[in-house]
């Protein structure tokens, strides 16, 4: 078992609220960076044959913050049948999941530049 030794003053642990705040702020504009471009490549790469243009133009991706420490990216489909176009034909039609899987590793790789 290893000793425990301060790496810093407790004093300066203190801070830690406002350093969460920071940190999320960071994040959220971090994420308002990539929401334009999971949206424009899901609206160029949907693989569906368009008839009215509807469900691509409602294809959207965007930041919400849920609370002072949660942030959250959204990509979704408004059009009423968009879960089919998802679900059904065993994914052949989906775009909003393939496009995050996409983008979950640059996305990731982005956040911990942004905390080292």
């Amino acid at each position: 078992m290893t000793k425990f030794r301060w790496t810093r003053r407790p004093s300066q642990a203190w801070n830690m609220g406002g350093y969460m705040v920071n940190l999320m702020d960071g994040v959220e504009q971090l994420l308002n960076y990539w929401a334009p471009q999971i949206e424009r490549d899901m609206k160029m790469n949907a693989a569906w044959v368009d008839r009215t243009a509807n469900a691509r133009q409602t294809l959207a991706a965007f930041v919400i913050r849920l609370s002072p420490y949660q942030v959250a990216l959204i990509a979704r489909q408004y059009m009423h049948y968009g879960k089919f176009l998802e679900l059904r034909h065993g994914g052949r039609y989906a775009i909003v999941m393939p496009t995050m899987r996409y983008y979950y590793a640059p996305i990731w790789s982005s956040v911990k530049e942004l905390v080292e």
